[in-house]
């Protein structure tokens, strides 16, 4: 059975345990209703947002974007869990933009894109409201 973005969005969101909101939040939007537009099909994420998105909710890029392969991503190990978390807090605390190193594990390089992703909306934020 095929399924639209909004669908596997919906699903991997559900999943996840977040609402619309907290998805909305963590990817830097100011607009908290973006997300019910995205599941319903009337709107689709940024680039940038869609780059956040697997991450937070766990899953494969490739499955959400297209509905194609395994829908959740393998397990991350403890290690890499633990290094992600201090990565994330980093970026959150310094809005890094640090690129990952080409020795970088895949799991430092997922927590490296979703810091940029998380700064760069806060960032789009602090301009807007402050314009």
């Amino acid at each position: 059975m095929e399924t639209s973005f909004g669908e596997r969005l919906r699903l991997a969101r559900g999943r996840a345990k977040l609402t619309q909101a907290e998805v909305g939040q963590a990817v830097g939007l100011q607009d908290h209703a973006l997300p019910s537009q995205w599941e319903r099909g009337l709107a689709l994420p940024t680039g940038e947002q869609m780059l956040a998105l697997p991450h937070l909710l766990g899953v494969s890029g490739h499955w959400l974007l297209t509905g194609e392969g395994e829908a959740v991503n393998a397990p991350i190990p403890a290690e890499a869990a633990a290094y992600r978390e201090i990565v994330e807090i980093v970026c959150r605390v310094s809005g890094c933009a640090t690129p990952p190193s080409s020795d970088a594990s895949p799991a430092e390089r997922n927590a490296m894109e979703l810091g940029r992703a998380t700064a760069a909306g806060r960032e789009r934020k602090r301009k807007r409201d402050a314009s």
